[in-house]
């Protein structure tokens, strides 16, 4: 007993000690990488020094080199392939009659408040400094920030100024959402939503739809966003909120679907497929619509429909060159839409059989038992 008590405590110490080593040895090493990477990157990536960074591993020196010559450069190599990841990630969703691509020059008039206050990126871990709104400018080459607004124009189109400036006017401000969930600093956790605010057709300046100009035989084109993130669900009831400082608390008045269309929003695409010639609705949002969107766009009158996702900063500028056929979107859906809420799996009546016939039926399958287990399995 003696020796193998001694043996476990000799054990013990022999163990703690390595432990010990070992964990100094991390710490030693991560400080001494660190330092090399720190010089490494003081010495030759922030300042404007060769593009070769030499290693000096007793070798053959290992060269790593650049493609960019700058800081900004770079964002804007980075850009370009944002740019090329939006181009082939657009879903098309529908293009009734050849309703895009849009002519050169075309009269666009440009609805929603997400038309105006894009949503970017996702909230949560992947949420980005563009998503602030204390970052917001109307300026994008200062925060390289991209807007429909801007990015239709330079694809050629006309697009209808007065309802810009509405939308950017302390009227069209007020409709404006909350570029992020919001759970941050807040303790009802999961039971926040954020607002569905939207300016309805009545609400919206007639001087600033300018009909007479922008009306019969343009094309109006409406976009809407919902955001995301891991943390919430997003639940199909509650009281959206707002706190997005100058921005309303109309949102708390809404108790829907946060990932249906409000009737604010149905009530805006109705009045748009009366008037316009043409309507295409932009999905600014990564979550399918919970929606029979078949049946919704028909009913409204809408003629082609694009989903986006999250275009950050740089991918708003190939959604417009879809829209001009500069792009042909080539994207596909990564899970399924379903065209009708009653075809979702989770809405179809289980059935539990008849006795008569010992079967048991689960989403209108019949199963049969297995004979090992005894539990259901597939007939």
């Amino acid at each position: 007993m003696k020796l193998q008590k001694t043996l476990n405590l000799v054990s013990r110490i022999v163990f703690n000690v390595i432990a010990v080593i070992f964990g100094l040895t991390l710490i030693f090493g991560t400080i001494i990488t660190n330092a090399s990477v720190s010089e490494l990157l003081t010495d030759f990536v922030f300042k404007d020094r060769p593009d070769n960074v030499i290693v000096n591993t007793g070798k053959e020196p290992v060269r790593y080199k650049t493609w960019y010559s700058s800081v900004e450069n770079n964002l804007d190599g980075n850009a370009q392939i944002a740019r090329l990841v939006q181009a082939e990630g657009t879903v098309l969703l529908k293009n009734d009659g050849g309703a895009l691509p849009l002519a050169a020059g075309e009269k666009v008039s440009l609805y929603g408040v997400t038309a105006y206050d894009p949503m970017y990126s996702q909230d949560g871990a992947g949420n980005s400094k563009i998503n602030d709104p204390q970052s917001y400018s109307k300026n994008s080459q200062i925060n390289r920030r991209q807007f429909f607004y801007d990015e239709f124009k330079r694809a050629g189109f006309d697009v209808n100024e007065k309802l810009w400036q509405w939308y950017n006017s302390d009227a069209g401000i007020h409709y404006r959402r909350f570029d992020t969930i919001g759970f941050w600093g807040r303790d009802a956790g999961n039971e926040v939503i954020p607002a569905l605010t939207e300016a309805n057709w009545s609400e919206i300046d007639e001087n600033a739809k300018d009909i007479a100009n922008y009306g019969k035989d343009t094309t109006a084109v409406y976009i809407t966003g919902r955001m995301t993130n891991e943390i919430l669900d997003l639940n199909s009831e509650g009281a959206g909120y707002s706190n997005a400082g100058n921005r309303n608390n109309d949102g708390i008045k809404e108790n829907t679907d946060y990932l249906k269309f409000t009737a604010d929003e149905k009530n805006l695409l109705s009045e748009l497929g009366k008037n316009y010639d043409k309507v295409v609705v932009i999905l600014n949002q990564a979550n399918a619509p919970q929606e029979d969107l078949p049946a919704l766009f028909e009913q409204y009158g809408v003629d082609a429909v694009l989903w986006i996702a999250f275009p950050g900063s740089d991918g708003i500028r190939s959604v417009a060159e879809i829209l001009s056929g500069k792009i042909n979107p080539s994207g596909g859906l990564s899970a399924a839409w379903y065209t009708s809420g009653k075809s979702h799996i989770a809405e179809l009546r289980l059935k539990h059989g008849e006795r008569r016939k010992r079967r048991r039926y689960v989403y209108g399958l019949p199963l049969r038992r297995n004979p090992l287990r005894g539990q259901p399995a597939r007939q």
